[in-house]
């Protein structure tokens, strides 16, 4: 029956062909032309998709704008669309059966008849969702709502930005984290960072759907800041619109999104309480805090680190009472930062560490204080009293320093080119600490200010307790205060040529610690010697100093610095000093006998005696420095190295903590380190053996010393702590070590220089992890050399940071296999932490290494007169890691083109850090690189690390 109804329909439609009715000829139009009307249904079901995508568009805009949710009629038709999706695929398979009868020769009508009523039906269908209508008379749809905006931005450069870039993604992956804070002064890369950041979510699209960025100006109020929030938004506020109203929608809002970040820019004070923004919550007591904060990000981070132990919530809520009933204003504390900085200040350990903070603020704004001198005025200002002997305290004042960085109130910072720690304090955090003491009138602090003339009397108040006047342009002090408790005055780095006002410490009798060093004076007013108070007396380089008034009644004296003074002779009453406890007579011709006076020093812990010749004692001396049992720091000359042997085989040395011994000659002027044995102009004996050097040596330099082919087995032998090591001017010397002896475990620094017959580093067959800590090599002016690093000794430099060769001419390469010069590859070379390359006036310098070279933090090349360097190895390979860690490449133009020439697909990455230095420059660089590297510092200074 059915297929006869097929038949009758199916003659009736090839009838129709010849008739004109037009509604027949429609009906049929699927047996003559089925993919036609197949195509018109699809057609009509993408239609139908493109609408669907609109809607849910505007769906998704309207729920984020007002809340809204789809009705069930929306969801229903939703559902419908979804259904009918899936037909397309299946009418397209089912037009593909069945097309014609008897191999092909007629067409299958009775299937066409059925494919015909299948689409008839679904055209209906889709007809039918198309008519209902839920845009409201208005097919449009806005914009959708964006991800976020991509910013632009600069590459992020530098070691340290990179670092904090990667930790602020770990906090960011975090699911735990609620909310991050980017603090620091301005021009450091804090945008240029966050602006990164903010762009590689919008790529990624894994960790948020959203990413809002909001930038709030220092003068945005509230509303201000509730409308630009909302503007990213996509939400928009009436003027009408209450601060709590628009702060309950954008709270709101952002509550019905996904995970989202939200990226404020915020300069100065905003209260995002106030605003809507919703903060992630620990427990009330701790947000609470934050709040009392203000959003100030040196209060934050100095309340967070001095609550950072307490774990317990109860100690949050007590630190909450304590800040909201903290003063707010006061004399010298207008600004409300000071009361939460205080807050800080209050919760240091003791009243001990509050003192050493305190001293901290004579310094002027902005100086970068060298730690052990700051714990060494600790020490001597009495701050640490009743800790043991110098060293203990100086250990005690690094636990104290160590507190108030952690506390954020000092800042670390190294300087380029100095080995020395040096802090500083925040501006914010200094004028906190003058303000506290201003309030009692204990401190008066005008350091650095640029005064010609000292404060009037009427600024010298009877309640002083320390005045700080140093590195002003003072070229006199005509002043008369008159200070009963006045125990400190620094007035060290000012000229002071005119003098002293000769009645200057009449009433000043309290005075315990006075510094005069590195100015012009020339003496010292006799009103002086009836300091009898006086502790510490500091005239380290008073470069015209040459007499001082009698010392006979300055028997608390235990400081006594006169070093790089013109003083000749031993001053009046010095053997009353019976409580002296440190002594630097270094680089004076106070006296010519010890002997005479230091038995008088029964407490001396800490001697200085180096710089002339007249201090380099022989067997007697050294007998006599090994009863001084208090001793435990000690700088000191030996005039040879029987005199040392002497010294040290009395054992003393064992209770030393510092010691820098000299032996010989040294140059008038040098720098010296922590347990530190120099070797000048010395015959140095092979035949000697251990134990007569000092086993824990940190720094060791030997120069023209031309007895020695190779660091002998005795010097070897006392290395294991060995950190620093410089050799220079020994003409007989081929090599420097027998790896057999020694590894040199801990060497990290290493200098040679002028050692013209030295044809190679090591001898004889390498221990694993020789030099194996080694991070600094300096090679200069070592004209017997073909070849420097063999190549199983690189393989243990892993921790070398810097390569500089200089003046070697008939260097080849620097890195061999067994120091010859060989004509094959090496395999790969890894100096994974190389960081710094300087080659300079190597004439015969053809290759580095002939081997593929990995050096991925190289940050700094620069070649200079080495004509025939023509390939970088760690250029072989185009790598990625190379091309970002390089920032500069210095060197002739021509050799650029050469390299550029022989390195195609690499160099040309790296042409945009070149930068062109003609070789007359380079050298005059190189010549001043000399003057600053030297070792003379500046006129009248030895720095002492005790």
């Amino acid at each position: 029956m059915e297929i006869a109804g097929a038949v009758a329909s199916i003659v009736q439609c090839l009838c129709g062909e010849c008739c004109p009715n037009e509604l027949i000829s429609k009906k049929c139009s699927h047996l003559r032309n089925p993919e036609a009307v197949v195509q018109l249904l699809e057609d009509k079901i993408k239609l139908l998709a493109a609408r669907e995508a609109d809607l849910k568009t505007k769906l998704r805009e309207e729920e984020l704008r007002r809340g809204g949710e789809p009705t069930s009629e929306l969801n229903l038709w939703l559902d419908n669309v979804r259904k009918l999706k899936v037909v397309q695929p299946s009418v397209e398979e089912k037009i593909q059966e069945k097309k014609s009868l008897l191999c092909g020769c007629f067409p299958n009508y009775y299937h066409r008849q059925k494919l015909g009523n299948y689409v008839t039906r679904k055209m209906h269908e889709v007809d039918n969702l198309l008519e209902q209508n839920f845009f409201s008379g208005n097919p449009l749809v806005n914009m959708p709502l964006k991800r976020g905006s991509f910013l632009p931005t600069t590459a992020i450069v530098g070691q340290t930005a990179k670092r904090i870039l990667r930790k602020t993604w770990e906090y960011i992956i975090d699911n735990n984290t609620g909310i991050i804070g980017v603090y620091g002064m301005g021009g450091v890369g804090k945008t240029t960072l966050i602006k990164e950041i903010n762009n590689d979510l919008l790529r990624e699209n894994a960790h948020f759907e959203d990413v809002i960025w909001v930038t709030a100006s220092k003068d945005s109020n509230v509303q201000k800041l509730q409308k630009d929030i909302a503007k990213e938004l996509g939400l928009s506020f009436d003027d009408e619109n209450s601060e709590m109203t628009r702060a309950r929608n954008l709270f709101e809002n952002l509550l019905r999104r996904g995970r989202f970040l939200l990226i404020m820019m915020i300069c100065g004070k905003h209260s995002l309480w106030r605003t809507g923004i919703l903060i992630p919550k620990n427990n009330g007591s701790c947000q609470e805090n934050a709040k009392e904060c203000d959003g100030l990000p040196l209060a934050l981070i100095t309340i967070g680190r001095a609550m950072r132990k307490e774990k317990k919530i109860n100690q949050w809520q007590i630190a909450l009472s304590e800040l909201q009933n903290s003063p707010e204003s006061s004399e010298g504390m207008q600004n409300q930062v000071f009361a939460r900085l205080r807050f800080s200040y209050d919760r240091l350990k003791n009243d001990t560490t509050r003192a050493c903070f305190q001293y901290c603020a004579l310094y002027p704004e902005d100086h970068l204080i060298e730690t052990d001198e700051l714990i060494k005025y600790w020490v001597w200002e009495g701050l640490l009293r009743g800790y043991g002997n110098h060293i203990v305290k100086m250990k005690r004042g690094e636990m104290i320093l160590s507190e108030l960085k952690n506390a954020c109130l000092l800042e670390s910072v190294f300087q380029d080119g100095s080995s020395s720690e040096h802090v500083k304090m925040h501006d914010l955090v200094r004028d906190m600490v003058i303000a506290l003491t201003r309030a009692n009138s204990t401190f008066m602090v005008k350091s650095g200010h640029g005064l010609q003339v000292p404060p009037v009397d009427n600024e010298w108040s009877e309640d002083l307790e320390r005045v700080s006047l140093m590195r002003n342009d003072l070229d006199a002090v005509s002043c008369e205060p008159k200070c009963p408790k006045l125990c400190t005055l620094l007035l060290q780095y000012n000229s002071i040529s005119k003098g002293i006002n000769p009645t200057f410490f009449e009433h000043n009798q309290n005075l315990q610690l006075l510094d005069l060093s590195y100015t012009g004076i020339d003496k010292l007013p006799d009103s002086f010697s009836n300091l009898v108070n006086l502790r510490t007396l500091l005239l380290r380089s008073c470069w015209k100093l040459s007499c001082v008034p009698t010392l006979e009644k300055l028997k608390e004296l235990k400081v006594l610095d006169l070093s790089f003074t013109l003083i000749k002779g031993m001053p009046e009453g010095m053997k009353m000093l019976v409580n002296l406890q440190y002594l630097d007579l270094s680089f004076t011709e106070v006296f010519n006998d010890p002997y005479c006076l230091l038995p008088h020093y029964r407490f001396l812990q800490c001697l200085f005696l180096t710089g002339t010749r007249q201090f380099s004692f022989g067997k007697l001396f050294a007998d006599f420095l090994a009863k001084y049992r208090n001793l435990v720091v000690l700088q000191v000359n030996f005039g040879n190295m029987q005199d040392f042997d002497h010294y040290i085989a009395s054992g003393q040395w064992n209770l030393l903590e510092n010691f820098s011994f000299f032996i010989g000659y040294p140059p008038s002027f040098m720098h010296t380190k922590k347990n530190y044995v120099g070797l000048f102009w010395v015959n140095i004996c092979e035949r000697l053996s251990p134990p007569w050097l000092p086993g824990r040596i940190f720094e060791l330099e030997i120069c023209d010393c031309s007895s020695i082919k190779y660091l002998p087995l005795f010097i070897t032998a006392a290395s294991s702590q060995l950190q620093r090591c410089k050799i220079k001017s020994c003409d007989k010397m081929e090599y420097i070590i027998t790896p057999e002896w020694s590894t040199f475990p801990n060497l990290e620094w290493l200098e040679i220089e002028g050692l013209i017959n030295l044809s190679r580093l090591c001898r004889g067959i390498l221990k694993a992890n020789t030099f194996s800590s080694l991070k600094t090599l300096n090679v200069r002016s070592c004209n017997n050399l073909k070849t420097l690093l063999p190549l199983e000794l690189v393989q243990y430099l892993t921790n070398l940071v810097e390569i500089r060769i200089e003046e070697c001419y008939k260097l080849e390469e620097v890195i061999s296999e067994d120091g010859e010069i060989t004509q094959v590859n090496h395999s790969h070379i890894v100096l994974p932490n190389l960081q710094k390359l300087i080659l300079s006036s190597l004439p015969r310098l053809k290759h580095i290494s002939r081997g593929v070279m990995i050096c991925n933090s190289l940050s700094s090349l620069e070649v200079f007169m080495c004509p025939d360097l023509k390939t970088l190895p760690f250029l072989v390979e185009s790598r990625e890691e190379l091309v970002d860690s390089v920032k500069q490449i210095k060197g002739s133009r021509k050799w650029w083109k050469t390299i550029k020439k022989n390195h195609v697909n690499t160099a040309d990455l790296l042409d945009h850090v070149f930068k062109n230095v003609p070789e007359q420059s380079a050298n005059e660089e190189d010549s001043e690189d000399d003057s600053i590297s030297s070792d003379v510092p500046e006129p009248l200074q030895l720095v002492q690390d005790i």
